[in-house]
């Protein structure tokens, strides 16, 4: 017995790094152990037992050997712990390595030459990116900003980029009228569109947080509804475009305006008018990747529709004019739209789950769409009021002065999408760092200034050196070169403080709430104060175009400073609710501790009333008196 308890004790109390929670990687994951046992009494065999020298030690397996120098090293003396590891290997599934084995030496411990211990690799990661990944609480770096900013900028220039095709192929090819009759109508369905991209921003914001929230069935409901109702108000959006488009015409022409302006003017309505099912789809569609952090896909369809638009412009407009623009620019919508629903419904696919693109709302989830789209709306409307100002003044200056703003207006709607681009980035990232705290919030806030005043910069001195330096690219009239080159300086003020005050903008709709309502009357009143500045300017007779993008870039800077002091406010009443809290809790907890109490009493009173009264039913169970 003695023997065998030895040997059990030299073989299986070998086993200890077993149990260690780093194992060495020399270990087979198949060894088998096997343990000489004593079965018979005690009495018999201790006269059967002999002498230590005598015992025949068992050779041990081949492949046992590289672990029983481990054994005798670490002084295992566990045998049920020993038949636990030794018992069932491992899974290969398990992630451990697996290799044949390498006895050791058993005079040196050491390996044979030219074998190696290897090293476990950890397992990959998964390269996918599930867009309902956790919310990021970190400052963002500027390498992660100018990823997020640079393909939201390209996909924010599609749509002026077609206006400003369409602008320079007119402007070169046909008569000065043609030109004139486009700033009215580009305007007015550029200006439809956008009042029409709250649904857009609807879901961006929607999809955004279910995604967020790991509710990636309900983003694509949401999108998928936000797109059948892009689909249904273009539809009538069109219509009422179609049937007014003349009436309108004539009203925002005036008195101004020549017969073959307005009936050019006319015609690039109502064909242009087409292409709004396409133009909103459009713009849903991208809100729809930029809510899964995707905004690069949709980049890849911009450079499509230019050149569609641009080949079809240069083969249609020579001979019809104004109409053949609006017909290139409508297949452009329609080219652009159809490659952006290929890309969704391919990553709808990817995803999982529902893959219908089109999904009918429920009355719940339109109400969810349009309730965050109502003061937003509000806001668009009045920016909608103050472009259309422009115009307007515009055209009380005359012909020339209006041909030049078509120019200038299409180099603004070239470049304001900086501003755009810094406001969807401050959406996308503040948001979790203001649950975090106000300091990385600042510190967020303080880049995005800075990063918006380089990007103003840039986008005023493109402004400005396109009309000077290269007159010809837009026009080939003398007179509108010498007015649009004379706008320009006031334009690149104009977008300069059009890019900062877009930065706040988009910090203010990053807290939503009370503060959307704020930004809706925000811009009401400077909408209503710009349009009256214009009327009282142009009555003077020094009035010129560059006035009118003065005035424009005043109130940029009047936006400007209501914004950063409704910011400033906002930090303040947050300090203070933050610093009010813990008072507010202690009156919470008061509250709910005379609650607590009051409950206690009435399920005490509950109790006594169904225990039942025993001197009543059983006097006789309590004894004598």
């Amino acid at each position: 017995m003695i023997c065998a308890s030895l040997s059990s004790l030299v073989v299986v109390g070998l086993l200890q790094p077993l149990a260690n929670p780093a194992p060495r990687p020399s270990m087979h994951p198949r060894l088998r152990l096997q343990l000489a046992s004593c079965t018979e009494p005690l009495d018999e065999a201790a006269e059967e037992c002999p002498s230590l020298d005598e015992v025949p030690v068992p050779a041990a397996p081949f492949e046992a050997q590289p672990i029983a120098i481990d054994c005798l090293v670490s002084g295992f003396v566990e045998p049920d712990l020993a038949d636990a590891y030794t018992d069932a290997p491992p899974a290969r599934d398990s992630g451990q390595f697996e290799f044949e084995s390498a006895p050791l030496d058993p005079n040196t411990g050491l390996l044979p030459a030219g074998i190696e211990i290897p090293v476990p690799v950890p397992p990959a990661e998964s390269a996918i990116e599930l867009p309902g990944g956790a919310t990021r609480t970190e400052l963002p770096s500027l390498r992660d900003l100018a990823a997020f900013c640079l393909p939201t900028l390209g996909i924010w220039l599609s749509s002026p980029l077609l206006s400003l095709i369409d602008t320079s192929v007119v402007g070169v090819s046909c008569a000065t009228h043609h030109l004139a009759a486009l700033a009215p109508s580009t305007k007015l369905c550029d200006y439809v569109a956008f009042f029409c991209s709250v649904i857009g921003a609807a879901t961006t914001n929607l999809a955004a947080d279910a995604f967020a929230k790991g509710e990636p069935h309900v983003a694509k409901r949401i999108i998928g509804s936000s797109l059948t109702i892009s689909l249904l108000l273009g539809t009538v959006v069109a219509g009422a475009l179609g049937v007014y488009a003349r009436p309108l015409m004539a009203a925002m022409l005036g008195g101004a305006g020549s017969l073959p302006m307005l009936t050019a003017a006319t015609e690039y309505t109502a064909i242009r008018a087409l292409g709004y099912p396409a133009a909103l789809l459009t713009m849903t569609l991208q809100s729809a990747f930029i809510s899964t952090k995707d905004s690069r896909t949709p980049l890849l369809a911009v450079p499509i529709a230019a050149c569609v638009n641009l080949v079809a412009d240069l083969l249609v407009v020579p001979s019809l004019g104004a109409a053949g623009a609006a017909w290139a620019t409508t297949l452009a919508l329609y080219t652009n739209a159809a490659t952006l629903l290929a890309m969704w419904a391919r990553k709808l696919h990817t995803m999982g789950g529902q893959r219908e693109v089109f999904v009918l709302p429920t009355p719940k989830e339109a109400r969810q769409i349009f309730a965050f789209a109502a003061p937003m709306m509000v806001a668009l409307i009045a920016r909608v009021c103050l472009g259309l100002s422009i115009t307007l003044s515009a055209v009380a200056l005359g012909t020339t002065a209006l041909a030049a703003n078509q120019i200038i207006e299409s180099l603004y709607w070239l470049f304001c999408p900086f501003g755009e681009a810094i406001s969807l980035c401050m959406q996308a990232y503040l948001p979790p760092l203001l649950l975090k705290g106000r300091s990385l919030a600042r510190r967020l806030q303080t880049s995005a200034f800075r990063a918006a005043g380089a990007l103003g910069t840039l986008a005023a001195a493109g402004a400005v050196v396109l009309p000077l330096s290269l007159p010809s690219l837009f026009t080939s009239s003398a007179a509108v070169s010498a007015a649009s080159a004379a706008a320009a300086p006031m334009l690149g003020f104009g977008l300069f403080s059009y890019v900062l005050a877009c930065s706040a903008e988009g910090m203010l709709i990053a807290r939503k709430g009370v503060w959307l309502r704020f930004l809706a009357a925000a811009h009401m009143v400077n909408a209503l104060g710009f349009s009256l500045a214009l009327r009282a300017l142009v009555a003077r007779p020094a009035a010129s175009l560059a006035h009118v993008w003065g005035v424009f870039g005043v109130c940029n800077v009047l936006r400007l400073v209501q914004f950063t002091w409704a910011l400033r406010v906002e930090d303040r009443a947050a300090l203070a609710d933050r610093a009010e809290e813990p008072r507010r809790w202690r009156r919470a907890l008061r509250k709910l501790r005379v609650r607590v109490a009051a409950l206690r009493r009435a399920r005490r009173d509950d109790l006594h009333e169904q225990i039942p009264n025993v001197e009543a039913i059983a006097p006789h169970l309590l004894g004598p008196e």
